[in-house]
């Protein structure tokens, strides 16, 4: 009943994989970089390749442990546990601090073989090297939860640091524990936190959802289980991009397209993560500081949002997507001058994108260039149809030109499409009711 983890079970669910390396005297210099050439294929997903590479490497240097540590990470990978175990137990018995490859064992144990005694003690073990372990102690607090020993696994969630990046995942299975045995205050106060932490994860979402349920409380139950299943949802179309930072770390693209996932899904804090990565790992590329120009812009940081945006066409003067958004600021601020320029730019750079035409054609209005606004409007409805707002402000400025009878005609039908807009509602009836005063 505790929190969903991939079907790789405890092997992932601390976190990515700890690329730990013992130090000895030191291995050969072939040695070290076939290693390193396997490490490289490993954390891209090529893990036939990476074994290989491992294997020469222990050819030159078999008394390394990290080499035999990671030679089983990428036989684990492979799905060849009964392979995988025998490496890293020669990583632990080479080297009587190494915790890695202890807590890969006790990951293995449980998972592959069900072996929850043995599992304990390689994870204790690890902890007798290291008590700040967060990824020994987690994953010991997950075998005791499973394993039906609620009150252990409290302790042991209880006891992670609250700087350890497995904080989360602690608090998540932490409320779990006190839903499992009836603390509902506490799994609310727990899984809330646990909300705040990881807002992307849905399953707090779930298992605050069965507390507010066990409440009474239907209604919020719902609401929350609802947010779970679209997070879901979210994930599943986040899986090919987050592959694709997997097997490609060092590149800025693949880090820029999931942030500009993250960002669309409302996941700031980690769009922001992803652009930054790509703007350090590329300071050349663009698009990085287009995306983190719009999220601040997005966040009512102008002036952070203005200092990216003009660092992006420094790179490349041609994002229209830029100059547009630099009109957006302009407007706001006032300086309708700067705002058209930065509209008609980014026209001649995408004259294919109808709602760049709708926020030149309302600096025209606002600047009273009435003909302007018209000309550009109807450029913008003729580019796309769905650009209701263009639609409806095209309708007051032939309004505002005299043309009532015109404007009636271009409101009327959009009524029709948006009986909610009450706005639009009233305008509609004015314009008929001047009409008729006038006796047309």
């Amino acid at each position: 009943m505790g929190v969903k983890t991939s079907a790789a079970g405890l092997w992932w669910s601390a976190g990515a994989l700890l690329l730990c390396i013992a130090c000895n005297t030191g291995p050969p210099p072939e040695a070290q970089a076939a290693f390193e050439s396997g490490v490289g294929l490993q954390q891209q997903g090529h893990y036939p390749e990476a074994e290989a590479a491992y294997r020469r490497a222990l050819e030159l240097a078999p008394e390394e442990a990290g080499y035999h540590y990671q030679l089983g990470a990428a036989l684990h990978a492979q799905g060849r546990f009964q392979d995988a175990e025998p490496e890293l137990q020669r990583a632990a018995a080479l080297d009587a601090r190494y915790l890695a490859p202890r807590i890969a064992l006790g990951k293995v144990t449980y998972d592959v073989k069900g072996d929850a005694a043995q599992a304990r003690r390689y994870l204790q073990e690890a902890l007798d090297i290291d008590p700040r372990s967060t990824e020994a102690r987690y994953t010991l607090g997950v075998i005791e939860q499973r394993e039906g020993n609620f009150q252990i696994a409290v302790d042991h969630f209880a006891r992670i640091d609250s700087s350890a990046s497995a904080y989360a995942q602690a608090q998540a299975q932490l409320g779990q524990c006190y839903l499992q045995t009836g603390q509902l205050e506490q799994a609310t106060e727990t899984l809330k936190r646990a909300i705040r932490l990881t807002p992307q994860e849905p399953g707090p979402f779930i298992a605050l959802g069965q507390v507010l349920t066990r409440q009474g409380k239907t209604r919020e139950a719902q609401l929350l289980l609802g947010r779970a299943e679209q997070l879901k949802q979210q994930y599943g179309q986040l899986q090919p991009y987050l592959e694709a930072v997997r097997r490609t770390p060092n590149l800025a693209p693949p880090h820029y397209n999931l942030g500009a996932l993250y960002a669309r899904f409302g996941q700031l804090r980690l769009a922001e993560e992803h652009y930054l990565r790509a703007v350090a790992l590329d300071s050349t590329y663009a698009l990085s500081y287009q995306g983190l120009g719009s999220l601040y812009q997005r966040q009512g940081d102008e002036e952070q949002a203005l200092a990216f945006y003009h660092r992006a066409l420094g790179k490349d003067p041609t994002l229209a997507e830029v100059h547009n958004n630099l009109g957006l600021i302009y407007y706001k601020q006032g300086n309708l001058e700067r705002a058209v320029q930065e509209y008609q730019t980014a026209i001649q750079l995408a004259p294919d994108k109808g709602f760049v035409y709708v926020n030149l054609g309302s600096v025209y209005k606002d600047q009273k260039q009435l003909d302007q606004a018209r000309q550009t409007l109807l450029k913008a409805v003729s580019l796309d149809s769905t650009l209701l707002g263009g639609v409806e402000l095209l309708g007051d400025v032939l309004a505002l030109q005299g043309q009532v009878e015109e404007a009636i005609a271009v409101w009327a039908p959009l009524t029709k499409r948006q009986p909610e807009n009450k706005p639009l509602g009233l305008k509609l009836q004015r314009a008929r009711d001047l009409l008729k005063s006038e006796g047309r």
